[in-house]
């Protein structure tokens, strides 16, 4: 998952100033921190954000812990962001099915931005997808 997520980092990052790119690995906002933490900028624009959360079996297993997601998951929510999760188990088992799902739910989210945003994304998507088919 983590050289998929490079792949990502790496393509999403572009010479082109209509966009601008965010990317941090575990990124502290309001008293959390966050596993991965994606904004992106478009015009200068206000940033989509995105926050992608892997979740272990062992720290969300009680009632208590689910309750603190919740409350975690709206206060991001209220501050614009776009919550990606998935379990531990996923990524372990198919994280390229994971880093691909995440690429498609921001893809879809940007293609907002108009004719521009969209084709420049399906640039970058093939792009990462022909990169990430060299490694598999």
């Amino acid at each position: 998952f983590k050289e998929y997520v490079k792949i990502l980092e790496d393509n999403l990052l572009t010479p082109d100033k209509r966009f601008d790119v965010f990317f941090k690995p575990q990124y502290c906002f309001g008293g959390y921190i966050l596993d991965f933490v994606l904004d992106i900028t478009y015009c200068n624009k206000v940033p989509f954000r995105f926050c992608i959360e892997i979740d272990g079996q062992e720290s969300h297993k009680t009632k208590m812990q689910r309750l603190n997601d919740y409350q975690r998951e709206r206060y991001l929510q209220m501050h614009n962001f776009y919550i990606i999760r998935f379990t531990g188990s996923e990524v372990y088992v198919n994280a390229e099915q994971c880093a691909d799902e995440c690429f498609t739910i921001i893809c879809k989210t940007l293609s907002h931005y108009g004719e521009y945003a969209k084709k420049w994304l399906e640039r970058k998507n093939s792009e990462i997808k022909g990169a990430f088919n060299v490694r598999a």
